[in-house]
């Protein structure tokens, strides 16, 4: 029994010995991570280079036939009267309050006016007419 015990004794000794000498390697063989210098490029491969050409993706499709219905309210004949005169035009007459499109005849100075708006879009286009006698 004594013989048991001490061959225990002997293998626990050599066995701590190989461990500590390991944890001895490992702690020599450390390094500082102070001591290493890092060189970074600040560009990594996500940023781009202003160099470099840069290409950009067409957001719309590549159908150009096709047609998309936009809902817009129609506006009234009487908001291209309002708007003509609140841009300086008097004597202002709507010609035609059907369709699409509205038309309108007025005066500004000693010229004839004739303008058409869109009944959707509210855009106006003004187009001179003549002089008024």
């Amino acid at each position: 029994m004594l013989n048991k015990a001490l061959i225990v004794a002997a293998a626990v000794s050599i066995l701590a010995s190989g461990f500590a000498s390991t944890a001895e390697a490992a702690s020599g063989s450390q390094r500082d991570h102070r001591s290493k210098v890092v060189e970074r490029d600040h560009r990594g491969p996500e940023t781009r280079d202003h160099r470099t050409k840069v290409e950009v993706r067409d957001h719309r499709s590549q159908r150009r036939n096709e047609v998309v219905k936009v809902n817009r309210a129609k506006q009234s004949c009487n908001t291209g009267k309002q708007t003509l005169r609140a841009n300086g035009y008097r004597s202002v007459k709507a010609t035609d309050c059907q369709g699409t499109s509205y038309g309108y005849r007025a005066m500004k100075g000693h010229g004839i006016f004739q303008a058409t708006m869109n009944a959707y879009s509210g855009k106006m286009d003004v187009r001179f007419v003549g002089i008024a006698r």
